[in-house]
């Protein structure tokens, strides 16, 4: 039957339509995937909520899908109005949550308007050009990051932490140090250091993660400079001051809640949660502590053995095999699970298990996890199982937990407030037999052409055949007007690095940087962030389009909101200079500033020349 229906659609197969518009589903999908993973992301959240469009484009989205699936005679369930209306009902749902969610959530992810805070883009930014090692050599970052050893003194009484913490007085404010000895290698990497304690020092948007001041050094030692808590960390604040009534537990939970979700939504996992990195305050307000920017959301895994100071919250997945398995956030919520066991019962997890082997066999092969007593909340019980579930996926998103945490704070909140104002995979046999070479779909790439992926390969190669690749593009483009190989043809255009008849001939070339224009404009209102730079250089150098600086600008923007690093140069130089717009410093400054983080060599070389800090 499969044979029979392949035959009767060959030609439709074949024909360019079909060809266009399953490149446009392709492409629609596409746009499907960015919207879901911006609208997971609290930070990519804000454009939508900032022009209330999440509804619209995900309408748009699905009319887009649901046409081209018709269109294309794929097989699918027909929606109905009913459907769609169910849809849209669902959509309103998330959205009324979600703003829920953010009304509450606080702690430097929200500003005073209730808006998504533009800085968690400039720590996310100043957190992958570290990982680069872009702040490096940076003298303003590694300045802003140094303390006087000078300005630290002694308060009237010692008060020590530990070994190596002690309080210290700086410009009136009690801080923490840290001593830390450094060995030859260490040294070395000063620079390195100095540069992570920048945004490190950046963390503090919120007032749920422990402040850093800097660091202080002498001839022999570097001191960490971070604000002081009074009551110690989370274990000590227990065992000192417990047992502690449920508004503060739950209070505790909240503030641990938000600090992780602030790290998160800059794309900073902490690594170690557990009691003695969670630290309490005068005002009995929990900060996290004692992490570092070593690893990102996407970096490989931490190979942090686990220890009897941290197996007991590490995540089952870990304790298999911690160097196979990535560190994820998953992984963080389960750390947060069996906090919020510890919270609840105000002592260790699996505190009678002295042995590290005994620990790991209980959690990863009999699958135990500590039992609640039974005054603990139903709610605080739920939400902490689900966290701490075998499989990562069966875990729940911190917002969950935030909002179920949120809920009970409030529920036990006390008149006088404590502190001053799926669907199933197919199995093997349901997939076809890959050994029926009837079923193989024939190679659009006829007269050996390459196809577009392999051509802009083939260009991006020192000793990479350009007249092949033209080839391809110019094919791609006039056959399929495929988007990208339109694009690339108009690179090749307006840099002649297609055929020329006659290199000398000035209407020839004026044709060429014509065509080259109208192929930039229809990919760039296709959506590709390079079209829509070499668009709005044409329209700001009036090559081969008259010449438009508003426009040149719109597409520039758009550009630089699709994250193309020359295209923020040129917005930030902009606003910067004021060239055809208002001069703009603050714009100006910004859009620079993170060009540079992404390394675009002229915002890198602007930014020292006018004195501006990554920072």
């Amino acid at each position: 039957m499969l044979k029979i229906r392949r035959l009767e659609n060959e030609d439709v197969f074949k024909s360019k339509e079909y060809y266009r518009n399953f490149q446009k589903l392709v492409m629609v999908i596409g746009k499907i995937k960015n919207f879901i993973s911006e609208v997971s992301q609290i930070k990519g959240l804000r454009k939508f909520l900032a022009a209330h469009s999440i509804e619209e484009q995900f309408r748009n989205l699905t009319e887009e899908f649901d046409g081209l699936m018709r269109v294309l005679n794929f097989t699918m369930a027909v929606q109905n109005q009913i459907q769609m209306e169910e849809d849209q009902k669902v959509i309103r749902s998330d959205i009324k949550e979600m703003t829920k969610y953010l009304q509450t959530i606080e702690g430097g992810i929200v500003n005073e308007l209730k808006e998504i805070s533009s800085s968690l883009d400039d720590i996310t930014q100043l957190n992958i050009a570290w990982q680069k090692k872009v702040l490096h050599d940076d003298d303003n970052v590694l300045a802003s990051a140094t303390i006087k050893i000078t300005e630290l003194h002694d308060p009237p009484e010692t008060v020590k932490r530990g070994t190596k913490v002690y309080k210290k007085i700086r410009m009136g404010e009690e801080v923490a140090i840290k001593e830390k000895i450094l060995g030859n290698d260490e040294k070395k990497l000063m620079n390195d250091i100095l540069s992570q304690v920048v945004i490190l020092k950046k963390l503090k948007e919120s007032q749920y993660i422990l402040q850093f001041y800097g660091i202080a050094q002498d001839a022999s030692a570097m001191y960490m400079v971070t604000e002081w808590c009074e009551y110690g960390n989370l274990q000590e604040y227990y065992q000192g001051y417990g047992p502690l009534d449920w508004h503060v537990k739950t209070q505790l939970a909240v503030d641990v809640a938000r600090g992780l979700t602030f790290l998160h939504t800059v794309a900073i996992l902490h690594h170690d949660i557990r009691s003695e990195n969670i630290l309490i305050t005068i005002h009995h307000q929990a900060k996290l502590a004692n992490f570092t920017l070593s690893r990102g959301f996407n970096d490989p895994t931490k190979n942090m053995m686990p220890t009897i100071d941290t197996v007991r919250w590490m995540a089952p997945e870990k304790l298999r095999d911690h160097r196979k398995n990535p560190y994820t956030a998953k992984c963080e919520i389960y750390s947060f699970g069996m906090l919020l066991w510890e919270i609840a019962e105000e002592k260790l997890p699996f505190h009678n298990e002295k042995d590290i082997l005994e620990i790991r066999n209980l959690v990863v092969q009999k699958m135990v996890r500590p039992v609640f007593n039974n005054s603990v909340p139903h709610e605080w019980v739920k939400i902490s199982h689900k966290a701490l579930q075998d499989s990562p996926s069966a875990r729940p998103p911190l917002k969950d937990m935030f909002m179920t945490l949120n809920h009970l704070y409030r529920k036990f909140l006390p008149s006088q407030p404590i502190r001053p104002t799926l669907v199933k995979l197919p199995t093997e046999e349901d997939l076809p037999s890959d050994d029926d070479d009837d079923f193989a779909i024939e190679d659009f790439s006829a007269n050996n052409i390459l196809t577009v992926r392999e051509a802009v390969l083939e260009h991006k190669r020192r000793d990479g055949d350009k007249l092949k690749a033209w080839e391809s593009f110019k094919y791609y483009a006039e056959e399929f007007s495929d988007v990208t190989a339109s694009y690339w043809k108009g690179y090749y255009l307006y840099y002649g690095l297609s055929p020329i008849n006659n290199p000398s001939d000035t209407e020839e070339k004026r044709q060429r940087l014509v065509e080259a224009a109208k192929l930039f404009k229809s990919a760039a209102d296709f959506g590709l962030p390079d079209a829509q730079l070499r668009y709005g250089h044409c329209l700001w150098s009036g090559d081969g389009v008259k010449k438009s600086i508003p426009q040149a600008i719109e597409y520039f923007q758009l550009s630089a909101d699709n994250e193309n690093s020359t295209a923020m140069y040129n917005i930030g130089n902009v606003y910067y200079h004021g060239l055809g717009v208002t001069k703009d410093d603050e714009k100006g400054i910004k859009y620079l500033r993170l060009a540079a983080l992404r390394e675009q060599p002229k915002a890198l070389e602007m930014c020292k020349q006018k004195g501006i800090s990554l920072v």
